[in-house]
């Protein structure tokens, strides 16, 4: 225990004797573990934490490919909604969305907020 002690009064005695050292290596410590936190909380919110919806699992979004466009995530359009209404049969409903920008506030005071417009489930499945 003895010796502990004096491993750890030597050690304080060096980080005090030289600030500069020992500034520059809390400031790092903290930036680390300050971008470590941050880091880890966009990772929880964004692919840990399971989404607000029933039976999250089952969700799949669909979108078309173009790669000799150089387009490998293109938007569907409505006539691709409603061929694929049609088409599938191994999707119980389908929705169309929309991600749009608008504009509310009061008077004077505008506030951008992303919306979505979504369609009505249809029945993907035929019959």
């Amino acid at each position: 225990m003895d010796l502990s002690l004096r491993d750890v009064r030597v050690g304080a005695r060096s980080l005090w004797k030289d600030r500069g050292f020992s500034l520059a290596t809390v400031l790092t410590l903290a930036l680390c573990i300050g971008a470590n936190t941050a880091l880890f909380s966009i990772v929880h919110s964004v692919l840990l934490r399971p989404l607000p919806v029933p039976e999250a699992g089952r969700l799949v979004l669909l979108y078309n490919s173009y790669p000799r466009a150089g387009a490998e995530r293109g938007s569907s359009g409505v006539p691709d909604y409603y061929d694929r209404v049609r088409g599938l049969t191994a999707i119980e409903t389908l929705s169309l969305l929309n991600l749009r920008n608008r504009a509310t506030g009061e008077a004077g005071r505008p506030e951008r907020v992303l919306g979505m417009g979504v369609t009505r489930r249809s029945s993907a499945s035929p019959g």
